[in-house]
Order: structure tokens, then sequence, then C-alpha cells
């Protein structure tokens, strides 16, 4: 059985995680619309649109499945110290 400390050790880990990967995806979707602009300027948008989606949806997916492990984590870390506190 996971101890809190181990829990929280875990829940600091996915929450440091998801803020790289949120850094990550301003990154990439910055340098795409900077891409774009240089090779035509008139077609940024559209070019932005198709050439990031790719890139940007994978770090998406990837946050939205630590986010969920992470809300995982805080449930079973509220138990565990409710489990504590009736000892």
């Amino acid at each position: 059985m996971q101890t809190i400390d181990d829990l929280r050790s875990e829940i600091q880990s996915f929450e440091n995680e998801i803020a790289k990967l949120k850094q990550d995806l301003i990154i990439v979707g910055g340098y795409f619309l900077e891409l774009a602009s240089i090779n035509d300027p008139s077609a940024t948008a559209t070019s932005f649109q198709v050439d990031r989606a790719p890139a940007i949806q994978e770090i998406k997916n990837a946050i939205a499945e630590l986010t969920a492990r992470l809300a995982l984590k805080k449930v079973q870390l509220e138990e565990l110290e409710k489990q504590q506190v009736e000892q």
C-alpha cells in the first residue's frame, strides 16, 4: 500500500509533467505559426491549423491522460488521509 508521502510525490510529479507539456504546447503552437507566416503570410491561419494539428493533438492527449491519472491519485490520497484520521 502506498504511503501518503508517496502519493504526494506522485501527484507533484504529475503536476510538473503536465506543466511541462502545457509549455510544450505553447512552444509547438508558436513555432508552427512562425513557420507558416514566413512561408506565406496570407496562408498563416490555414497552414497553422493543418501543420500543427498532429503535434498539438499528441500533446493534448498526453495532458488529458496525465490529468486523469492525477485525479485518480488525488482521490487515492484523500481516501488514505481519511483512513489515517479514522485510526
